[in-house]
């Protein structure tokens, strides 16, 4: 069976300067001899929005393909030929410029290669020989044909630890958008389903949006506050969901957020518990709404 020597093979190292994980540079060797070459930055414990900043080959910007699976996001590089130096930022704000983004994450990062032998083709499964602590997330447990681990997991911080996200009821007549998050479990949006509003301090705001694809399964969802709604929003807030149609459905990880005119954001405690639209249906638990309404969900920025 055919082998391949160091100089057939790409090869990979870290040669970053922050030990903080934020800002790094990897500097990459890719043989002639290989078909395919990318870098992927994995970010771990993430939803919806991922505060990762922009990306650079040589120190030219690049747009990386982006993959994602739930609790997880790829950031795919392609390489070409030769030694490359790939760069990566994740920034450290002070004020959040995403609403609902992590406070941290944990990172890594990969190199996925396709290579032809001299002879025949040869899956290798490089990766299978490392800890199981560096094993991928599905689909790239099994990449074809072989991936290196170059950097292993740490946590990083989005947000400096005297990160001030503290408001006074002056700054919330000058907000330029809010936004409502929750998780969704099995909301149907058929026709006859679909009238499910939302109410923030007693106002219907919007209509709780459908799992897609439909099914009984957890999904983050975020919802735009209409303009002309922004006047409803206090330091302190009530949130209400209601269902007059008789779905059977459940919510969490309730919270809102404002954009403040500087353009960053503030938010308020997330709500963890679960409300659930009816009980003895098999996915019940938590809270169960009373005449169709929720209980009454709490939700309250920082203040000065």
């Amino acid at each position: 069976m055919p082998t391949l020597t160091r100089s057939e093979t790409c090869h990979a190292r870290d040669i970053s300067e922050d030990s903080q994980g934020n800002r790094n540079t990897i500097e990459v060797t890719v043989p002639p001899c290989v078909s395919e070459a990318q870098l992927a930055v994995l970010c771990e414990k993430v939803m919806n929005a991922v505060p990762m900043g922009g990306f650079t080959v040589n120190g030219k910007p690049v747009k990386p393909k982006v993959v994602r699976g739930e609790g997880w996001r790829f950031f795919l590089v392609p390489l070409k030929p030769g030694v490359s130096k790939v760069g990566y930022e994740i920034p450290l704000v002070r004020h959040a410029r995403m609403p609902f983004a992590p406070k941290e994450m944990t990172v890594s990062s990969w190199l996925f290669v396709r290579q032809e032998l001299p002879t025949r083709r040869l899956v290798l499964a490089f990766a299978a020989d490392a800890p199981r602590e560096d094993h991928l997330p599905t689909p790239f447990g099994n990449v074809n044909p072989y991936c290196v681990p170059v950097q292993k997991r740490r946590v990083v911080r989005t947000l400096t630890p005297d990160a001030d996200s503290r408001i006074a009821a002056a700054d919330l007549a000058t907000i330029k958008a809010a936004k409502l998050h929750v998780n969704t479990f099995g909301v149907n949006g058929e026709e006859k389903y679909r009238n499910k509003p939302i109410q923030l301090n007693g106002v219907d705001i919007g209509i709780l949006p459908p799992n897609r694809p439909a099914g009984d399964r957890w999904q983050e969802q975020t919802l735009d506050i209409p303009k002309d709604k922004l006047n409803l929003i206090k330091l302190t807030n009530a949130v209400v969901l209601t269902n007059p149609v008789g779905d059977a459905f459940k919510i969490g990880d309730v919270g809102l957020a404002v954009q403040l005119p500087d353009g960053t954001w503030t938010e308020t405690n997330l709500d963890t518990r679960i409300h659930c639209s009816i009980g003895g249906w098999p996915h019940s638990e938590g809270q169960t709404f009373t005449a169709n309404r929720s209980d009454e969900i709490v939700l309250a920025f920082p203040t000065k």
